[in-house]
């Protein structure tokens, strides 16, 4: 067992390791499942206690999309040593450029979260048709060199086009024939974020990936900080890669200053 996870099982904060959950959810009451916590603000709290450095919030998708942005920013505005905000769009809603613009100019959100449509057979024109709202958001993000978290949604060809866009699949480590195909596109990482998904699969990642692009993330308050962060540190991994995954990657896409 390496040094950081020994001291982590004695109860010590790790406040020497740069820790960032890449995959947050803004905290509140989702009808049929179950939260750790509902209060965004606890949340935060909670993460702090554990040792987490900064937590990347985004909202869900709801009929109004400007609103959920709106609440993310005002949590980052609240913590804003410790709450990085992601602007969650899709291209049924809104202009998806134009409300990024928005999110990162006017409430300084810092990258973007995209989630497939659960409803999709009752969608008004299928995903992939919007090919130029999916290009515009897209040289945006280029042009700033800001990531995406996604959940389903994003194509190959979209990683394949896009190489100055880092794309995160968010719960990627469980997916092990993503992993494989997509091993090719230097802009491809994965999060840890899975309910079921053991330490090995941390060390299955990186030897798929390298250390270097896979990131540590919770998808609370779907689930535990700590229990999270007990799946990375009983990975057998060298501390070097476990920095690496814990927030040191995140950082550098993230473009935060050492």
């Amino acid at each position: 067992m390496n040094a950081i996870a020994q001291r982590a099982l004695k109860g010590e904060k790790l406040t020497d390791v740069l820790i960032i959950d890449f995959h947050v959810h803004l905290a509140s009451r989702w009808t049929g499942m179950h939260m750790v916590v509902s209060d965004p603000y606890e949340m935060v709290r909670r993460a702090l206690a554990v040792g987490v450095s900064k937590l990347v919030v985004f909202g869900a998708i709801q009929p109004d999309m400007r609103h959920t942005n709106d609440m993310v920013a005002e949590l980052a505005r609240r913590y804003p040593d410790h709450v990085i905000g992601f602007a969650t769009v899709n291209p049924y809603q809104v202009d998806m450029a134009e409300e990024v613009r928005r999110c990162f100019d006017e409430l300084g959100l810092r990258g973007v979260k995209l989630h497939s449509l659960h409803d999709s057979e009752h969608s008004p024109a299928p995903i992939a048709s919007y090919r130029e709202e999916w290009d515009g958001l897209f040289a945006f993000l280029a042009q700033r060199k800001a990531p995406v978290l996604y959940h389903g949604i994003v194509s190959e060809d979209m990683i394949r086009s896009w190489p100055q866009v880092p794309f995160v699949q968010a719960h990627g480590v469980s997916d092990v024939e993503g992993m494989r195909r997509l091993a090719r596109y230097p802009n491809y990482h994965v999060d840890t974020a899975s309910t079921q998904n053991p330490a090995w699969a941390v060390s299955r990642a990186v030897q798929i990936l390298g250390p270097e692009r896979v990131l540590w993330g919770t998808d609370a308050p779907l689930d535990d900080f700590a229990q999270r962060l007990g799946v990375v540190l009983d990975s057998g991994l060298p501390e070097a890669e476990i920095r690496q995954i814990l927030g040191l990657n995140a950082a550098r896409l993230l473009q935060l200053q050492p």
